[in-house]
């Protein structure tokens, strides 16, 4: 069993044995229990819930209008990209994969 020491400020140092067995690092919560015959220490686990509303967008909010907008320039600029790399002619091949042109019997 291992002990530990009630300091004057009511804090108490969790073993490092136990702290390595339960993965306790600082800044982890515990709750004491009141029991009969003494007090039940436990590792408070944290959920999803606790985590609600620390993670922000890196903008500011934007509008179903404004995000369509986003949207409307992406699709725009991507479709101009892909424009620009095939040939303005099309590709020049026949239904089966051959080049068009002299040589080919075409």
């Amino acid at each position: 069993m291992k002990t530990s020491q009630l300091t004057i400020k009511g804090q108490v140092t969790l073993p490092k044995e136990v702290r390595e067995r339960f993965r306790l690092r600082p800044g982890d919560r515990v709750s004491f229990e009141p029991e009969p015959d003494g007090i039940k220490v436990r590792p408070v686990r944290r959920t999803i819930l606790d985590w609600a509303g620390t993670l922000q967008s890196p903008s500011p909010r934007l509008s179903d209008e404004a995000m369509r907008e986003r949207v409307r320039i992406i699709r725009a600029q991507r479709g101009a990209a892909i424009a620009k790399a095939q040939p303005k002619n099309g590709p020049n091949l026949s239904r089966n994969g051959l080049k068009k042109g002299p040589g080919n019997g075409q």
